[in-house]
């Protein structure tokens, strides 16, 4: 049974929620072409987050991220086609 929560619309209660954390996280991810050169960059609040490293997998760094972007740190409109699966980024 789904409930529906009037709080669970308020962007205001929401942003002040996720402020609540003992520690604040920031994150900027940098976009790059094949040549690794900056494309564009994306700053925001990290609000859960999972980084692994396997020295024996085909993929080394694996990352799980879920951020806040606000309007005075970041502008994700702008970058938000050029996140793609053939994308190499720096974090």
């Amino acid at each position: 049974m789904k409930f529906l929560y009037s709080y669970l619309s308020d962007t205001a209660f929401l942003k002040k929620l996720t402020k609540l954390h003992i520690k604040t996280y920031f994150v900027k991810i940098t976009l790059l072409d094949w040549l690794e050169e900056p494309i564009e960059a994306i700053e925001g609040r990290v609000i859960s987050a999972n980084i692994n490293i396997d020295g024996q997998s085909s993929l080394r760094r694996t990352a799980n991220l879920s951020i806040c972007v606000d309007d005075e740190t970041g502008n994700i409109i702008n970058t938000r086609n050029l996140l793609s699966i053939n994308k190499k980024i720096v974090l």
